[in-house]
């Protein structure tokens, strides 16, 4: 049982997407130990597709049916269901790099007493708002990142590119928050492992492409629902972090630089380089709005229940 893992993948309703993701798991080096396929009530040809898929591969694979709708939901249902030791969550929309597999298995066997792995996703698509949202979510990663690879603040845990040592979950009672919007429940489920003493890495060599909003329209939507929604997450765990001294970074001198690095090897035109860096000033423009008016609201608030 030791070394081995189990990789879930969670989906509704995106058989085409799915279909890529299970292609992808068939190309391995090194092929899963079991393949769990959560399908969050779909109604469309998931379950066929994953029948077909399971009589033609040499591995395990288990269809498991998630009735209540909700990614955390189905989540925990593979944190419940999941045979093995260690386990692996992939997004349907994800593509993992051939070496995916052997990479986790090298670090599980190198540091067994590690409770998370935190890999790297990388955009599968090169535009600017993919380019931009996949810039945001990593200066959050790495301000809390040593330059040994462990981390600081595990709230940076992002299931679809984090494999989960279950005997620290199961032992602890750890699970997603099924009552939190999905953009924040991985900072919760990663505060948990926190609160619990657990500790985790950082490994860039674990990569997943993933798709990300690929219009500024999604772009937008997107990032108001994750920054509305991580504000909420911070409001709940404040009184801990605050005890725990668990601080959020913010060095200016390493986003430029990660900016710049980050420029440089998505080889970014004199355009692409300005566009890209307008997105993105304008993206941290927003948030701290967003963050104002989130602490006014709270503000507000409190002064009603004091008055009542």
């Amino acid at each position: 049982m030791k070394n081995k893992i189990s990789v879930a993948i969670v989906t509704r309703n995106r058989a085409s997407d799915l279909i890529q993701c299970l292609g992808a798991l068939v190309c391995q080096s090194q092929k899963p130990d079991e393949l769990l396929i959560i399908d969050n009530n779909s109604t469309d040809k998931t379950k066929s597709i994953v029948q077909h898929f399971s009589r033609a591969v040499s591995f395990p694979v288990r269809y498991i049916k998630e009735q209540t709708i909700g990614y955390t939901y189905a989540c925990n249902k593979a944190l419940r269901s999941a045979t093995y030791e260690w386990l692996a969550f992939i997004d349907d929309d994800c593509i993992p790099t051939s070496s995916w597999i052997k990479e986790m298995k090298h670090y599980i066997k190198k540091y067994p007493q590690m409770s998370v792995f935190v890999g790297q996703a990388i955009p599968s698509v090169r535009g600017i708002p993919e380019l931009s949202m996949n810039f945001i979510d990593d200066i959050g990663k790495i301000q809390n990142i040593t330059s040994t690879g462990n981390i600081t603040d595990l709230e940076i845990v992002d299931p679809k590119c984090s494999i989960f040592n279950l005997s620290f979950i199961r032992r602890h009672a750890i699970a997603f928050n099924e009552t939190v919007h999905i953009q924040s429940s991985d900072c919760d489920l990663g505060m948990q492992i926190q609160q619990k003493k657990g500790c985790g890495l950082y490994t860039p060599k674990i990569i997943i492409s993933h798709t990300y909003p690929h219009s500024y329209s999604s772009y937008y939507k997107k990032l108001y629902i994750k920054t509305w929604n991580h504000l909420k997450y911070e409001y709940r765990w404040t009184k801990y972090r605050k005890k725990q001294k668990i601080e959020y970074h913010k060095n200016i001198m390493n986003v430029l630089h990660h900016y710049f690095k980050y420029s440089k090897h998505y080889k970014l035109s004199l355009f692409q380089y300005f566009l890209f860096l307008n997105t993105v000033a304008l993206s941290y423009g927003i948030v701290k709005i967003f963050r104002l008016f989130f602490l006014f609201n709270r503000f507000l608030f409190k002064i009603k229940s004091f008055h009542i």
